[in-house]
């Protein structure tokens, strides 16, 4: 009787979906990774008053976030954290909203790098 009940319980856990604060699968994650560096060149682009340029950038951020609802439905909870915030992030671009400071990792000026190219 023992295994009948671990099956059914199975068979539920399985049936239900997604549960909730379940992490990303890595090809959701390697999209999502995607999106934020395309995200990164338009805000760069937008403080340089390029925002005309930008739009190229924000539109491929929008393609690639609606791919990972086509291609993996059912297989990550649509309110995840991660996929929210970054949903709001290409909203708020393609309104013109950049944050104040630039991204972590991103220099304000040139860096001993750039000016050696």
């Amino acid at each position: 009787m023992m295994g009948r009940g671990l099956a059914l319980a199975i068979c539920l856990l399985l049936g239900a979906g997604v549960a909730a604060g379940q992490e990303l699968t890595a090809n959701i994650q390697r999209r999502v990774n995607a999106i934020t560096l395309d995200l990164d060149k338009a805000e760069a682009l937008i403080r340089k008053g390029s925002a005309d340029l930008a739009q190229r950038y924000i539109v491929g951020a929008r393609k690639e976030y609606a791919k990972i609802f086509e291609y993996y439905p059912g297989q990550f909870d649509p309110d995840h954290p991660t996929l929210v915030a970054l949903k709001k992030r290409i909203e708020d671009l393609a309104d013109g909203v950049v944050p104040e400071s630039p991204p972590p990792g991103e220099a304000e000026g040139p860096t001993a790098n750039s000016l050696s190219r």
